[in-house]
């Protein structure tokens, strides 16, 4: 019976404090308040800790400072321009590619570096070309643009074969291939009316044969480079 009588004291206990619950002081005005309150029936303001912590002087003080402090970097910090590039096509004459500009100010496009390396025969096999991208017109902020470069060097376009060990054979059969054929593509790029510049660069995998191929050509160790070095010696015999 007392485990009964117990169990009907706590129980009533609990209705009488649901029915009249305890009392507190509102935080702000003092007032009596439920002590479940979250907002004070007479000065209508919340009792959260949150609240009273965002109301003390200190805070009120220092949030328009700490506003107008993020204002002013943001009006010294130039507009920026963020490019994506997603390539297209390394094709027999030129390469294509297109670029969005997700940033927040134009930009314009100042050059484009190529960079291919292949392993063959245990060994690494590299060139690199540079082209000028000074007239292509500026992209708009959230605008895509499309860009080909044509396969030329003149003086402001250069091309070097960086690496070819003697004892290792570059051919255009293992090229033809496409293995072990890392494709680096770099556009530089810079807002209107500003002096630095930035790059963006994008990597894919045995795509860029056809450009390999002409730089191997152009500045490298197949047909061409051939070619000239014999004309050359052809030359130099006849002078003789």
């Amino acid at each position: 019976m007392s485990i009964i009588g117990s169990l009907l004291n706590s129980a009533l206990k609990k209705t009488l404090n649901f029915i009249r619950p305890e009392n507190e002081t509102c935080t702000w005005c003092k007032s009596s308040i439920i002590e479940s309150a979250l907002i004070c029936s007479t000065c209508q303001r919340s009792q959260s800790v949150i609240s009273h912590i965002l109301s003390t002087p200190f805070i009120t003080t220092m949030i328009p400072i700490i506003g107008s402090a993020y204002a002013i970097y943001i009006s010294m910090t130039p507009p920026e321009a963020q490019l994506h590039i997603y390539p297209d096509t390394y094709g027999d004459n030129s390469i294509s590619f297109f670029v969005t500009n997700y940033g927040n100010a134009p930009t314009e496009l100042r050059s484009a570096e190529i960079f291919i390396e292949q392993e063959q025969n245990s060994d690494s096999h590299s060139a690199r070309a540079i082209f000028s991208l000074s007239n292509e017109e500026p992209i708009e902020v959230n605008k895509t643009q499309s860009v080909s470069i044509n396969y030329s060097l003149d003086k402001n376009n250069r091309a070097y074969w960086t690496h070819t060990a003697y004892e290792k054979e570059f051919t255009r059969e293992e090229l033809m291939k496409g293995k072990n054929l890392t494709c680096n593509l770099t556009l530089r790029y810079m807002v209107p009316d500003s002096n630095i510049s930035k790059p963006r660069t994008i990597t894919t995998k045995g795509n860029c044969v056809k450009t390999m191929e002409w730089l191997a050509v152009e500045v490298g160790p197949l047909e061409k480079h051939t070619q000239d070095s014999t004309s050359l010696k052809a030359s130099e015999a006849e002078t003789e």
